[in-house]
């Protein structure tokens, strides 16, 4: 399972890690989750919505983040496929997440004159971002701070179904990430407008379709992929004040693994 924010992951890497996990293991099947999260509209029906930070969210905090990823991702996808065990058939979880420049130094978090601007700005020139409302982005943040060290900190995740509730499964999970998010790595846009990133994350992957390979060697040889092959460093490179907005990546690490469990060479 590869948790996502939104679909246009989902659209630019489904296909490449679909081939790569095939090629440790025929049998593997990649699938890719993304946050889901019901409501009720004006008409009283319950709409299932697909998409968003999980780590950012009010009310989500490093005490309950873990259940909140089993309840909000990873349950919901093992209830669309009743032909698998449950959870015994989950081989492991991969977390792709936005940094949205979570790491910045509050005093480079600026106020917008633009009072009707809907996302926050981010400068990756002058390292600021601007904000309809600094304190509630600073707020953010620390959450966001505190959610991403609990799950980085987490190597396996304690998968139970309601059916399967005396039977406890660990699985292996990790975390990596995209600065400011995809679309800042694949194509140099920390600013990418919404109705774009699907569009642009689908030519990506075309662009790959018959040398997924080259998509491989594409983020091993990124210059902003982590310099560090460990874990928990290429982590460590990114809550610098000063890399934290640029646009850097640690998918080079997992890469990387997944080659070496196939036993390829590039």
């Amino acid at each position: 399972m590869i948790l996502s924010e939104g679909p246009s992951d989902r659209a630019a890497l489904t296909g490449f890690f679909t081939d790569l996990y095939s090629k440790i293991d025929e049998n593997i099947e990649v699938f890719f989750p993304i946050l889901s999260e019901e409501s009720i509209n004006d008409e009283g029906d319950i709409e299932t919505h697909y998409n968003g930070d999980i780590t950012s969210r009010n009310g989500i905090n490093d005490s309950n983040i873990l259940p909140m990823l089993l309840k909000l991702f990873i349950h919901p996808e093992l209830k669309k496929h009743p032909a698998y065990e449950y959870p015994s058939s989950v081989c492991e979880v991969i977390h792709l997440v936005d940094i949205d420049g979570v790491y910045l130094n509050d005093d480079r978090i600026q106020t917008g004159e633009d009072q009707d601007m809907e996302h926050p700005y981010y400068d990756d020139k002058d390292n600021i971002i601007i904000a309809k409302d600094r304190v509630a982005l600073i707020d953010r943040n620390q959450r966001k701070r505190a959610n991403l060290e609990k799950m980085i900190n987490t190597k396996r995740l304690r998968i139970t179904m309601e059916k399967d509730a005396n039977e406890s499964r660990e699985k292996s999970y990790r975390v990596f990430f995209f600065s400011k998010d995809l679309d800042h790595v694949l194509y140099g846009r920390a600013n990418n407008e919404s109705h774009y990133k699907v569009s642009d994350a689908q030519e990506f992957a075309n662009s790959y379709y018959e040398d997924p390979l080259g998509m491989a060697k594409f983020f091993l040889e990124h210059p902003n992929a982590s310099p560090f092959d460990n874990y928990l460093d290429s982590w460590k490179w990114l809550m610098d004040d000063t890399e934290t907005l640029m646009p850097r990546t640690n998918l080079n690490v997992l890469v990387s693994d997944l080659l070496s469990r196939a036993g390829i060479k590039l």
